[in-house]
């Protein structure tokens, strides 16, 4: 339902400014009326935004307008503010390939990674969860790699509530994808978070299939296999994906355990590690 301030705006319809009592404007001349209040900075315009377009992709093409706005309401020192365009931007690039450009371009980006550093778990949980659906995009995947982003991911996959954690594996997953991330991502020592969560959830889970993917990649470099195999316990929680997990986590798994057999090195610590679950 339209917010009673969109409705009663003067500026909704111009084409007919003098509606008779009683008649509601049109959808469009609401929404660009919802557009403007976001526009002057209400925080419930941002609200209704949200609402809007938490499951209706319609409303997300409709009000793309809106995202110049709250990028700039992002930016604002009141922290119900951030949080309510945090949010309102968050649905408007769910299932949105152009939203999610039209949000990078407008300069989200610069405060969504504050929002990582925040002590609030609340906003990095949010601001993690725009990284990892903006981070689906091939156009936007390049930016948000050179926007400094990775390392603080990886600083949320150390120390994020458990939301926050599993969001930014299946981000750092997204990132992962353009080759040239993979050292940024392995200089910034994922490998004890990544297997503390692995061991931590179900096997089977979307977050263990992440995992096992990102490990994969991870492992083709010699300083991977290293982290890994003198991570107690971290070849036996990739051993237990290959026996417990979804069809795609024990692909990953069984890549991820062929790469660490391509030394001998590896292959005989993993070979320690596992070898208890043989005998």
């Amino acid at each position: 339902m339209e917010s009673p301030e969109a409705c009663s705006s003067g500026d909704a319809s111009p084409v007919s400014p003098a509606a008779p009592a009683g008649e509601r404007p049109s959808e469009a001349a609401a929404l660009r009326a919802l557009v403007d209040r976001v526009r002057a900075g209400e925080v419930d315009a941002a609200r209704e935004v949200r609402r809007l377009t938490r499951a209706s992709a319609r409303h997300r093409r409709k009000l793309a307008a809106a995202v110049d706005p709250l990028v700039a309401m992002l930016r604002s020192a009141a922290p119900e503010a951030g949080e309510a365009a945090l949010l309102a931007l968050l649905n408007l690039a769910v299932r949105d390939e152009r939203n999610k450009t039209k949000i990078v371009d407008a300069g989200a980006l610069e405060p969504l990674l504050g929002y990582l550093r925040s002590s609030d778990p609340n906003l990095q949980e949010y601001a993690t969860a725009a990284l990892l659906t903006l981070s689906a995009s091939s156009t936007t995947k390049p930016v948000i790699s050179a926007s400094g982003a990775i390392p603080l991911l990886v600083e949320v996959l150390k120390g994020g509530n458990p939301q926050a954690k599993n969001d930014a594996v299946m981000a750092l997953y997204n990132l992962s994808t353009i080759a040239d991330n993979l050292q940024a991502i392995l200089s910034a020592q994922p490998i004890p978070p990544l297997i503390e969560l692995l061991k931590g959830g179900k096997r089977s889970s979307k977050t263990a299939d992440k995992c096992c993917a990102l490990l994969e990649s991870l492992l083709a470099f010699d300083q991977c296999r290293v982290a890994l195999t003198s991570e107690e316990g971290a070849v036996l929680a990739v051993v237990e994906v290959l026996e417990e997990g979804s069809l795609q986590g024990r692909e990953h798994a069984v890549g991820a355990l062929l790469t660490m057999c391509g030394t001998r090195r590896t292959r005989d610590q993993s070979c320690r590690q596992t070898r208890w679950k043989t005998s």
